[in-house]
């Protein structure tokens, strides 16, 4: 009895191997795929984490910027900075500093948009020329900023575009914070803060 065995034909291993290549190529695209989205999907994250803590941080400085004018009188605890160079339009703010088992102290808070980021600057407060005299320490709070504005709720007012009110003249009672964030990427954002207790 003479059995044949019959092996793979060289057109056989050549259809399997082609098929095999093309699983590998189909796989590592869809794994590529995924890592890309991976990717995006952290930048985005860490984007809106940074944008979170930027609006947040602002919210607390101007909450705490009510007390003040019960504790600082004459003095304006919400005001309007006009642009310099490079810079667009800032605010500044009096608020009450300190944590919970720190005696009550006051802080000069300032935001502006330098150089494609927001900052946040900030320095003690002391009656009389002092406040002027000690520097701001800025830190970074957000990137890739193009450009902030505001508009303001003045008591008896309504809503009035803070630079108008950059004239010279007396700081109205401010009662209300509208900013007006754009981004690099052309994203617009828009935040309404209360400024009472």
């Amino acid at each position: 009895m003479n059995k044949y065995h019959r092996g793979f034909t060289l057109i056989e291993l050549l259809v399997a191997v082609s098929l095999m290549a093309i699983l590998a190529v189909i796989c590592w695209r869809g794994l590529d795929t995924v890592l890309r989205a991976r990717d995006v999907l952290g930048e985005v994250g860490d984007d809106l984490k940074a944008m979170t803590v930027a609006l947040s941080q602002m919210d607390e400085d101007l909450r705490r910027s009510w007390p003040m004018r019960q504790l600082v009188v004459g003095a304006a605890t919400i005001r309007v900075i006009a642009p310099e160079a490079k810079e667009s339009l800032q605010i500044e703010l009096l608020r009450e500093g300190g944590g919970a088992f720190d005696p009550v102290r006051a802080e000069r808070v300032r935001y502006r948009v330098f150089d494609g980021r927001l900052e946040r600057g900030y320095a003690p407060y002391a009656l009389g020329a002092t406040a002027q005299i000690t520097p701001f320490v800025w830190q970074k709070v957000l990137g890739q900023v193009a450009q902030m504005n505001f508009r303001v709720w003045v008591k008896g007012q309504g809503w009035v575009a803070a630079d108008a009110l950059n004239n010279g003249n007396a700081t109205p009672e401010i009662l209300g914070v509208e900013l007006l964030l754009q981004r690099a990427s052309g994203e617009n954002y828009r935040r309404l803060y209360s400024v009472r207790d």
